[in-house]
Formats: C-alpha cells, structure tokens, sequence
C-alpha cells in the first residue's frame, strides 16, 4: 500500500522522564526503512508529556497518545489501535535497542513473508549483563506452533527466545486476520497471552540470533518493592498462563508442548510463595501452594536432571519427593 509505513513502534509509556531519551536514541537514528513511533503515555505524573510533545515536534514519525492509567497492557492495547505499519513491535520504556534492529528484522521479514521475526536480547541489571546463550537449536525459519511454545516456554534450553513481546515484531495483517490483540485487562502476564495467541496460529516466523534488544532491570521494580497490592498484581501472571494454557489447548497444540508452559506455571508459583512469604501473607502462601500442586508431577519430570529444584517445590508444597 503506498505510502504505509514498514513498521509502528508502540512504546507504552509511565513517568519515563529519566529512561526515555536512551530508549528513543538508536530507534530515532535509523533512517533506511519507513516506521512511525507512537509513544502512549500511560497518564505520567511527572514531565514526560512534555518530553513526548518534543519528540512529536521534531521528528515527523513520532506521535503521542495520552490515555488514562491503565498498566503497560492497556497502554500497548491503546498504541495497537492506532498502529499503521506493515509490522508493528514493542519497546518498554526502560530498555534500547541496537542501531540496526529493525532495519534487518523488517527486511528479512519481507524477503521471507513471514508473520513474525524473533531477535536475541540482554538482560541489564545494572551491575552486570546477562547474555541468553540457547543450549538447544532453534530453527531459523519454522511454522511449527508445538516448536514456537516449546522456544518461548522451555526456558532451560531456549533463552533467547521466550514469550515477550519487545524481541519480536509481528505482521499486522496476520495479527488482525487472526483476531489477535493485546489482553489489556491484565496487569501482568499480557506478554504471555499474546505470545501464545500467535504461536498457536502457526505464524511463519524467523529467528535471529544476535541480541538486539536489551532489557533492563531496575531495583526499584515492583519485583523488588514488595508490597501487597504489588503481590496481588505480579500474581496476574498465573492467570495469563491459565488462559494461554485453554487457548493453546482448544488451538490443537500438543500436550508435551503444554508440559512446558505447565513447569514454568510452577515456577511463577513458587516465586510468589517466595515473596508472599516475605511479606508475611499466610493466605497468600497456602492459595500459591495449591497452584504449584496443580502441576508437579510435570514438574518433576521436566526437572528430573536438577534434583535441587525439584526438593525445594516439594518443602514449600510438602510434598514426598
């Protein structure tokens, strides 16, 4: 279509005032493909609006939502709407992207028609960088949807893939053909359902094994200021597992491939119990116990080489191991 745009980047965005200029500086300074940036401030209380009004200012490309607060998953749901591009990506406020992401992702994207490119990524926490190195093999151009959840959830063997969306850019047409969107109800976990979404739809995807994006980690998350009301939201994750698990099920994708999510549910679980025990939340502790017990004996299975993990879940379930 003349004159659409290669590619929209939804940026959601909340209090970005210190992290928003590095976030824009390599995506602002490629030139060789057509995208727009649409920024989509989650109603901040300090001057990022204002800091967004000068970007729409200089740079034609860039444009500005201001929408009510509703968390990133609505805010991204508000950047989907208005997004033109043939492709459309993510990028969390916090993290950058090197210089030549999207220029070679869009390209390859087109030459190959595919309906999804996956990239490598960092993990920055600060004081250090932690790279993800795949144990396994992921094929480099593959339709396979068991394949695509077994990359995004089988964490021990595939970690640069996994199930964000910022790694990824996705065909726009595929994603509206296949009545994709954004779960903006939820708080966490969105992620999840949406990557499970289009995995399900066999998408022809591509992945690329260089880390592109880097996502940075701040101390000051809500996985590191534990609160109740932060307990309540990060549990919202194991809700975006339960209806990514129903979706996937009624989409035909194979039971062993499941297993995968299934252990990574147990995982989530045990974290929260973690935490839950930390603050004190006795309730919290025995409903997270429950959720670990649902899959165990996946667990186990799945984790049979590491004997450590496998005793830590039973103490918190008391289980026999």
């Amino acid at each position: 279509m003349e004159g659409q745009k290669e590619l929209s980047i939804i940026i959601p965005l909340y209090n970005a005032i210190d992290t928003l200029d590095r976030c824009l500086a390599n995506i602002l300074s490629e030139r060789r493909i057509e995208m727009e940036v649409i920024l989509v401030n989650d109603s901040s209380t300090d001057d990022t609006l204002r800091l967004c009004e000068k970007y729409v200012s200089a740079d034609e490309r860039v444009s500005c939502v201001t929408r009510p607060n509703g968390g990133v998953a609505a805010a991204r749901d508000t950047g989907f709407a208005a997004a033109k591009g043939e492709y459309i990506t993510f990028v969390d406020q916090d993290d950058w992207v090197e210089t030549d992401t999207y220029f070679v992702s869009v390209k390859r994207a087109q030459e190959q028609d595919a309906d999804m490119v996956v990239f490598n990524y960092t993990k920055d926490t600060g004081s250090q960088v932690e790279h993800m190195v795949n144990r396994g093999g992921i094929l480099p151009v593959t339709e396979d949807k068991d394949k695509l959840v077994e990359y995004a959830f089988f964490r021990e063997e595939y970690r640069g893939f996994a199930a964000y969306v910022w790694n990824k850019i996705f065909k726009r047409e595929f994603l509206l053909k296949n009545n994709i969107s954004l779960e903006s109800g939820l708080r966490r976990g969105d992620d999840i359902v949406f990557c499970s979404k289009v995995a399900a739809c066999a998408p022809k995807t591509i992945y690329i094994d260089k880390e592109f994006y880097h996502y940075v980690q701040r101390e000051d998350s809500i996985t590191h200021t534990m609160t109740a009301d932060n307990l309540e939201r990060l549990e919202e994750i194991l809700t975006g597992y339960d209806i990514s698990m129903k979706w996937l099920y009624e989409m035909g994708v194979s039971e062993r491939a499941l297993d995968y999510m299934r252990c990574f549910y147990v995982f989530h679980a045990s974290v929260l119990y973690g935490l839950a025990k930390q603050c004190g939340v006795e309730e919290k502790q025995r409903a997270y116990q429950k959720e670990m017990k649902r899959y165990f004996a996946q667990y186990k299975k799945q984790n049979a080489p590491y004997p450590s993990r496998i005793e830590q879940v039973a103490m918190m379930i008391d289980e026999e191991v």
